[in-house]
This record gives structure tokens, C-alpha cells and sequence, in this order.
């Protein structure tokens, strides 16, 4: 990850360095353990959590590789240190342990207001890890979807158009960012083309400001993304 967006980071350092468990994991609540559970027994080979390494590289764990660790820590044994750079998804992992039934409530809610998409869902996880970041992830873990946890605010247009996600959740105003950034990182030659292939996948875009709503899915129409905007402040969470 560059400097500059390590200055961004709304997490720090020094959050990120902290020491995370699989124990923290399965001392949480049982939803999120029995889901990777379950995503592990049908399909463990499937990519699940994106993140990058101190190089700036991206890496992926499966299904299997996350539940591993859990399994041997739920038994009281300890495994292997896990490589330089883990500290990012297993702080998410930490971090999903703690959801509470009113997260798991809105998670289930956004997972049905959503629906099943044509191809599996892809979110990018970009944001310092409050309620609704948290309750969004579980959405995520429930659903099935691939997360990349990129704790860069806001999120770089870069990274955006490399992952080309279903789903986005931000502020409004941090979506008309992206999308001026996005514009931004289109090539002269066939721009449009370009920044209609990174929005194809787009689907669902959750704001929190309901009045934002329709000028933000009209420009999205636009720009060649067939997403609805859904806005989640009014549902408390």
C-alpha cells in the first residue's frame, strides 16, 4: 500500500498492527463461526477475503483457510503463525465475531432487500469498522459474497475499477467521489467504454442520505451501471 494511503487510513497503524486471534473469533457470537462453517463444508476452496500484503500485492484466503484457524482455536489448540500482513483480515474476521442480533438483523434485511444477483456479489470493505460497516460484512458472510478489505478512506478509484464490485456501500457524497475519480482514471482514447466496463458488475449501491438517492442512480444510469441506490438510514442500522 502506498504512503499516501496509509496516511488515509482512518484505522492507523498502530490498529492494524494490534494482535488478533482466531480465539476472539470463536469466543463471538455463533452466526458468524457456524456461516464459515457452512461456506467451508460445501465450498473451501473458494476465495472469500481479499486483502493486500506489506508489498502492496493482492492476496486472497479461502473458505477453508479461514475456518482452519477457527477450528483448531474452538478445540483450544494453537496453529501456526500466520504470514506478515494477516493482521488486516483477521482483525475483520475479529470484527465480524462481535455482531450483535441488531447487526445480524440489518444484515439479513440488506441480504433480502438485495436479492440474488446474477453472478456472486463482490463487495470492497474500505471503511473504519462502526456498526453499519459491521453489520454490512455479516451481510456479506451470510450472502456468500467475495469481500476485499481495503481499510483505505476513501476508497482509491484504482481499486475500485481492479475489483469491480456488485456491491457498494458509502456516503453519497463519497460515491459521486469515486465516480468523478473513476472518470478521472478513464483513458482518452474509449473513456466512456472503459468506465462503463468497471460499473457493468454494479448492482446495489447503499447510501446514507435517502434525498441523494435519485440524482445518484440517475448519474449512475448514465455512466452505464445498472444499479439501484438503497439508502439505509431509516432502517436504524
Amino acid at each position: 500500500m502506498a504512503a499516501d494511503e496509509r496516511a488515509r487510513d482512518p484505522e492507523g497503524g498502530a490498529a492494524r498492527r494490534r494482535r488478533v486471534s482466531a480465539e476472539a473469533v470463536v469466543a463471538g457470537p455463533e452466526t458468524a463461526l457456524a456461516e464459515i462453517r457452512r461456506r467451508a463444508t460445501v465450498a473451501a476452496e473458494d476465495p472469500f477475503l481479499f486483502f493486500r500484503d506489506p508489498r502492496g500485492h493482492f492476496r486472497w484466503w479461502s473458505w477453508g483457510h479461514v475456518a482452519r484457524p477457527l477450528e483448531r482455536a474452538a478445540g483450544g489448540a494453537r496453529g501456526a503463525a500466520e504470514p506478515p500482513g494477516a493482521e488486516v483480515p483477521l482483525e475483520f474476521l475479529e470484527i465480524l465475531a462481535r455482531t450483535d442480533e441488531r447487526a445480524e438483523d440489518g444484515a439479513r434485511e440488506l441480504v433480502g432487500r438485495l436479492g440474488a444477483g446474477p453472478e456472486r456479489d463482490v463487495w470492497i470493505s474500505f471503511r473504519r469498522l462502526d456498526e453499519v460497516e459491521r453489520t454490512v460484512a455479516l451481510a456479506g458472510l451470510l450472502g456468500g459474497w467475495a469481500i476485499l478489505r481495503e481499510p483505505v478512506e476513501p476508497l482509491p478509484p484504482a481499486t475500485f475499477a481492479w475489483a469491480r464490485p456488485t456491491v457498494l456501500v458509502a456516503p453519497a457524497a463519497g460515491v459521486a467521489a469515486l465516480l468523478d475519480g473513476l472518470a478521472g482514471e478513464a483513458p482518452r482514447a474509449l473513456g466512456r467504454r472503459w468506465l462503463r466496463r468497471r460499473l457493468a458488475r454494479l448492482r446495489a449501491v447503499v447510501v446514507d442520505d435517502g434525498a441523494a438517492a435519485p440524482a445518484l442512480a440517475e448519474r449512475l444510469g448514465e455512466l452505464g451501471a445498472p444499479a439501484r441506490v438503497l439508502p439505509f438510514r431509516e432502517h436504524g442500522w
